[in-house]
This record gives C-alpha cells, sequence and structure tokens, in this order.
C-alpha cells in the first residue's frame, strides 16, 4: 500500500466532491459542494502550481482533501476532511481507525508555509465541533484567541487559533514525515518570490530572530523537497 499526499488534480474532483459532501463534513462546511467549483480551483493550481488543495491518495483512492488561502504574512487553513471509513475511531474494529492523513495533509501545507517564509498558521474552528478543536491541540496549535459569537448557523461561535512557524518551530512538522507517507511537492518560483518579501518585510520591521527563524524554516522545507519527490 502506497500513501501519496499530493497536490489534487482536476481527474480527483468526484471522488473529493464525495468527501466534501458527507453528512459530517456539510454542517461545518455550510452548504453542498458543486463539482464543477472543485475542478476549476484543482485546473487552476495544475496552471499555477500554487498548491492550495492537497489529496490524500492510497493506491488510487482518494481518502482525505484540506484546502488552504494564502494570505499577506500567514497561512489560513481551510477544509480538512477525510474518508469516513478512515476517519472515526472505533476501538472495536482496529482496521478503522485513525490513519494520521489529516496531519499529513497539514503537513504538506505547513511545508509550502515555511518555504515561502510565512510567519504562522491561522485556523478556525466551529465552537460545536469538539473533534476539531481536540485535533489542532495535537498539532500544537495554540487555545483559540479570538471567538466571534453568532457568525454562523446553529448558534454556533467561530475560534480562531494559530500555529506560530517562527516561535513554535519546525519539528512538529517534520517529525510527522514517517515511512508511511510519501509526498509530492511542486516548487514553482512564485514561492521564492514570497520568501523574499517575507525577507524584506522582516528587515523593515528590525525582526531579526523573526528573519533568521523563517531562513531557517525554509531550508528545512528546502530538504523536505529534497526527500519528498
Amino acid at each position: 500500500m502506497t500513501v501519496l499526499v499530493r497536490p489534487g488534480r482536476v481527474e480527483d474532483a468526484p471522488a473529493a466532491q464525495v468527501i466534501m459532501n458527507d453528512s459530517k463534513n456539510l454542517k461545518w462546511l455550510g452548504g453542498f459542494t458543486m463539482l464543477s467549483e472543485i475542478e476549476q480551483r484543482f485546473a487552476k493550481q495544475q496552471e499555477t502550481k500554487l498548491v492550495n488543495s492537497v489529496v490524500v491518495d492510497v493506491d488510487g483512492e482518494i481518502r482525505g482533501l484540506s484546502e488552504i488561502t494564502p494570505h499577506e504574512h500567514y497561512m489560513k487553513m481551510g477544509l480538512v476532511a477525510v474518508k469516513r471509513d478512515y476517519r472515526d475511531f472505533d476501538f472495536t474494529r482496529p482496521g478503522n481507525k485513525r490513519q494520521g492523513y489529516g496531519r499529513a495533509m497539514y503537513t504538506l501545507h505547513a511545508m509550502r508555509a515555511m518555504l515561502e517564509g510565512r510567519l504562522f498558521l491561522l485556523d478556525q474552528i466551529n465552537s460545536l465541533n469538539s473533534v476539531m478543536e481536540f485535533y489542532l491541540r495535537a498539532l500544537r496549535f495554540e487555545e483559540p484567541e479570538v471567538e466571534l459569537r453568532n457568525k454562523i448557523a446553529n448558534f454556533s461561535n467561530l475560534k480562531y487559533t494559530r500555529y506560530s512557524l517562527t516561535y513554535s518551530g519546525w519539528v512538529p512538522w517534520v517529525n510527522n514525515l514517517t515511512d508511511d507517507f510519501r509526498y509530492e511537492v511542486w516548487n514553482p518560483p512564485a514561492y521564492e518570490a514570497k520568501y523574499k518579501q517575507m525577507q524584506e518585510l522582516m528587515l523593515k520591521c528590525d525582526w531579526a530572530a523573526r528573519r533568521e527563524a523563517i531562513s531557517e524554516n525554509r531550508n528545512i522545507a528546502q530538504k523536505f523537497q529534497a526527500i519528498a519527490r
């Protein structure tokens, strides 16, 4: 069995749609996702090589999907969804345990953020989604700093939490690199351009420590690229 974490492709869209529109995911997404919308997103990243959507491919079966949205100096984490048979832990069914697919997809996102010299990862949690809150805590995200009340349906709130790439570093992500997973990493020139922009920003702000930290992060991410292919 080969577990490959890679950028989503247009041909993955039908399988990705099934995962996104699973009944357990719909309540967090807020609505049905059209196939054409997913196809357009995947086609765009295949053209630009800027990877915002990744999938878990196990011998041709798409088992997970995760998306991000780049912002000025941070990466906003979006959907992370795993096929039901590989998501819910049941101690009475050892073969149906958590497989680490979500963590592996987040690792690939973190490596892109480090290649670009970004300062932190930002995630948002529906206050009713206790599973996601536990999951982010396991990934060493900070305790939620901001909570927006009644901004979404079901009288729930949004909590915002982040992972500092400059203070918390790269170790938790590198520790996720095991022989159980293979990674496919694209390296477009835009990553290099973004990194230079972030270095210049750190210089203007006189943030020498952060400038050094993002440089070290980038070196680690480049080593990850070398072994991932």
